[in-house]
């Protein structure tokens, strides 16, 4: 195995691993979320104007999920749970990831979700809705 070259920051990248191709597995509805400061600037922007909603909408809308979990914590208990659901739709959901629904009813027990992790696993496993 050829070996890498950490020694000007000591940090292995997926490229210094893969190569510059990288993975070809990964597929736009699970493509990682762009965090830098223009996204951070943006996110305290809104929080710096009270906007709340706004924040937490535009880190769900850009996959920011531990940024919009705690913001959506201190809005109400139906932005938490969207946000909880739309990271299982999209993290757990996937084709990329088949067999998940256990670990999306976890989760949706952890989240608070009671019956309706239930639900969840039903309609994976006998293919209801």
């Amino acid at each position: 195995m050829e070996k890498i070259d950490t020694s000007t920051s000591g940090f292995v990248s997926p490229v210094d691993v893969l190569g510059s191709a990288g993975p070809t597995v990964i597929a736009e509805p699970n493509a990682l979320p762009v965090l830098n400061s223009t996204t951070l600037d943006k996110l305290q922007e809104f929080l710096l104007r009270g906007q709340r909603r706004q924040a937490y909408q535009y880190a769900l809308d850009n996959k920011l999920w531990a940024h919009a979990m705690v913001i959506s914590s201190g809005i109400n208990k139906e932005a938490w749970h969207e946000v909880v659901n739309e990271f299982l739709r999209t993290e757990l959901g996937s084709p990329l990831f088949p067999d998940r629904e256990p670990l999306r009813v976890a989760y949706s027990y952890f989240s608070g979700q009671g019956s309706a992790a239930g639900k969840i696993y039903d309609a994976c496993i006998l293919g209801i809705s």
